[in-house]
């Protein structure tokens, strides 16, 4: 009869040194994988976008962009997810509910209410848009 320590010997044979470094190598690869993850990072994404409710006493000095540029920080999760999902449909934005200086002469983008959730799915930061702001003169004759 065979005693306990050679069975379990038989049964679980520890593994070489190849397979241990394999092993090791795909926990430390896994915990890198989380780590980055976890982490916060900034990115720069171009929003295509729409303007509505343009004021009918007012053009633009310059043509009105079609798409910005949102420097996002999120996490790289997030960040991935967001990668994920372009292209964007294109962010409607009301000019009425955009932050106005000089008698509605600058609309302003960067401190204005604007929805990038519905665009990413994903509460955000935003740190900086390019175009910020939006000029426009009174329409004359």
């Amino acid at each position: 009869m065979a005693n306990a320590s050679t069975i379990f010997e038989t049964t679980f044979k520890k593994p070489g040194k190849t397979k241990a470094f394999f092993i090791c190598l795909v926990i430390a690869s896994f915990l890198w994988v989380v780590h980055a993850l976890n982490t916060v990072y900034t990115y720069s994404f171009a929003i295509p976008v729409t303007f509505k409710n343009l004021p009918s006493d007012k053009k633009p000095l310059m043509q009105l962009p079609q798409q910005i540029n949102a420097d996002i920080k999120a996490s790289g999760l997030k960040l991935g997810l967001m990668l994920l999902r372009q292209p964007f449909k294109p962010l409607a934005v009301d000019i009425n509910s955009l932050k106005t200086v000089n008698r509605g002469q600058y609309y302003v983008l960067s401190g204005s209410p604007i929805d990038f959730e519905s665009i990413f799915h994903f509460e955000t930061t935003v740190k900086h848009l390019s175009p910020d702001t939006l000029y426009f003169t009174d329409r004359t004759g």
